[in-house]
């Protein structure tokens, strides 16, 4: 059986995307690679690179339309928010809840 290396960065968004389920009850998350490498990754990586290893490693929805996607986040207790137009990448809460757990 091969043996798949899975990146760092996409541990890293697994994590990040696990604790945004935890802390907010949403359906799903609508989040542009721009803001995963600002707000999640703290700009570590480019948002191609991160666009590049979700569509593998996570199989995750990507519009194809621009949308404004605003993203929900803690600050200490108080929850901001930040909005940019993008493509989103579209991560499913039962979908990757489950792939976390296996």
């Amino acid at each position: 059986m091969k043996t798949v290396i899975v990146p760092k960065v996409v541990k890293e968004i697994q994590e990040k995307v696990r604790l945004f389920f935890i802390d907010f009850d949403e359906p799903e998350l609508h989040i542009t690679a721009k803001q995963i490498a600002v707000h999640m990754l703290n700009n570590q990586y480019s948002s191609h690179y991160i666009l590049r290893e979700c569509k593998t490693y996570l199989n995750v929805n990507i519009e194809r339309t621009l949308k404004t996607c605003t993203y929900k986040y803690l600050v200490k207790t108080a929850v901001e928010t930040e909005k940019q137009i993008g493509r989103p990448l579209i991560f499913k809460r039962e979908d990757f809840l489950n792939v976390i757990n296996q």
